[in-house]
């Protein structure tokens, strides 16, 4: 089990990745998408990784955004998981999109 990262974790970690931020103590970004098909594959890369890690992010899609919420819901708090995610997320989206 991954353990609560303290403020100063969480800020560093932060400083390591693109466009995420802290909302409401849920590690979260916004990704726009040329169209509501793309936003849709990118969703399913990640439900499907999300299933093999056994760590599941909300995911709320509508059209060509996709927002991604992530905190470790057992603990209810950032862990070193959710980071480790978001990095995940972010190579992938920069290996479909960019």
């Amino acid at each position: 089990m991954s353990e609560i990262l303290d403020e100063n974790k969480i800020k560093e970690s932060l400083e390591a990745l693109d466009g995420w931020v802290i909302k409401n103590n849920i590690l979260y970004k916004k990704f726009s998408f040329k169209t509501f098909m793309n936003a849709f594959s990118f969703m399913n890369i990640v439900a499907d990784h999300s299933e093999k890690i056994n760590h599941h992010p909300k995911l709320t899609n509508e059209y060509n955004i996709l927002e991604i919420e992530l905190h470790t819901h057992s603990l209810n708090a950032i862990t070193e998981k959710d980071f480790s995610l978001a990095r995940f997320i972010d190579n992938i989206y920069e290996e479909m999109f960019s």
